[in-house]
C-alpha cells in the first residue's frame, strides 16, 4: 500500500511539472479537484461562497441578490448620487455614483434601501476609517470599534456574509436630539466590503416593533411591554438608553418586523463581480 501511495504520488507531481501553464476552468469541479490540477493553493480573500436564498432574484449591472419570499418586497434599482446614510459629508455634495436598490412592498414603512459603492470612492468621500476597520476583518470584533458606529444606539450586533464578502449588521437610530427612542427611526444597518477590497455595501432597512413608542410626541403613550421616557427635569437618559439597548438586545430576531434572520439571509445572498 505503501508503495503504492508513492507512485500516485510522484505520477501527480510529475504530470503537474509537465503541463502546459494555463488557465484551469473551474466549472463542474469542486475545490479539491481545482487544487489537485493546479498544484497551488486557492486564495481566501477572493473566494465565493454560494449561497441559495428561495425568493425574487435581483441583478443590475455587476450586482446580484435575492430577496426572500418572506419579505414579499420587490426592488427598484438605479445608480445615484444621493447622498446616503451615515450623511457624514453633506458638505461635500453628492456623493459619488453608486448603486441603489429601492425595496417596495417592504413590510415595514420607512426606507428600504441597499446600496454599492467603490470602495475607493467611498473612503474618500469621509469614511475611510469605515473601509480601513472593514478591510482589517473588524467586523468581528466585540464591542464593535466607533469606525462602524453611527446613531445614539446599537444593538444586535452580528458579523455577516455575503457571496464574495463579509460585514456586520446591527439596529440603530440616527442621532437626535435628548428625545425617546422611537419605532418609527428604528432601522437595520449593514455595512460590509468585498473580499477584494473594490466594493462597499451598505443597507439601511426599517424594522418594526412591539415595544418602542411609534413617534417622539410627548402624549404618545408608551406601549404596554415598552421603556416610559421621562419628560420631567429628573431625567436619567443614559439609564434610558441602557435599558432600551437590552431590551433590544433580549428581543429574539424573529419578534421583529421583518425579521432579522430574514433580512440577514437577503444580504448574505449579495454578489458583486467586478466590472
Amino acid at each position: 500500500m505503501k508503495k503504492l501511495l508513492i507512485i500516485l504520488t510522484t505520477t501527480v507531481l510529475t504530470l503537474s511539472a509537465c503541463a502546459p501553464s494555463q488557465p484551469v476552468s473551474t466549472s463542474g469541479q469542486d475545490v479539491s479537484t481545482l487544487v489537485a490540477l493546479t498544484l497551488e493553493p486557492i486564495t481566501p480573500a477572493l473566494s465565493i461562497t454560494t449561497v441559495q436564498v428561495e425568493g425574487l432574484p435581483v441583478s443590475f449591472n455587476n450586482i446580484t441578490f435575492s430577496i426572500p419570499l418572506e419579505l414579499n418586497a420587490n426592488a427598484a434599482s438605479s445608480s445615484s448620487t444621493d447622498v446616503e446614510f451615515p450623511y457624514i459629508n453633506p458638505s461635500n455634495g453628492p456623493m459619488p455614483e453608486h448603486v441603489v436598490f429601492k425595496l417596495s412592498n417592504y413590510p415595514a414603512a420607512g426606507d428600504a434601501k441597499i446600496m454599492v459603492f467603490k470602495a475607493s470612492d467611498y473612503a474618500a468621500y469621509g469614511q475611510q476609517d469605515a473601509v480601513t476597520a472593514l478591510t482589517a476583518g473588524q467586523d468581528t470584533a466585540q464591542p464593535l470599534p466607533d469606525a462602524l458606529l453611527y446613531g445614539k444606539i446599537y444593538a444586535q450586533p452580528k458579523p455577516v456574509q455575503f457571496q464574495n464578502g463579509h460585514g456586520v449588521r446591527y439596529l440603530y437610530e440616527p442621532d437626535v436630539a435628548i428625545a425617546p427612542i422611537t419605532d418609527q427611526d428604528l432601522f437595520y444597518y449593514y455595512e460590509g466590503v468585498t473580499n477584494d477590497g473594490a466594493y462597499f455595501v451598505s443597507a439601511v432597512l426599517h424594522l418594526h416593533t412591539t415595544f418602542l413608542v411609534p413617534d417622539g410626541n410627548k402624549d404618545t403613550v408608551t406601549p404596554p411591554d415598552g421603556i416610559p421616557f421621562n419628560w420631567g427635569p429628573d431625567l436619567d437618559y443614559a439609564k434610558y438608553k441602557t435599558d432600551v439597548i437590552q431590551k433590544l438586545n433580549d428581543t429574539p430576531a424573529d419578534n421583529y418586523t421583518p425579521s432579522l434572520s430574514v433580512l440577514d439571509k437577503m444580504i448574505s445572498s449579495l454578489l458583486v463581480s467586478k466590472q
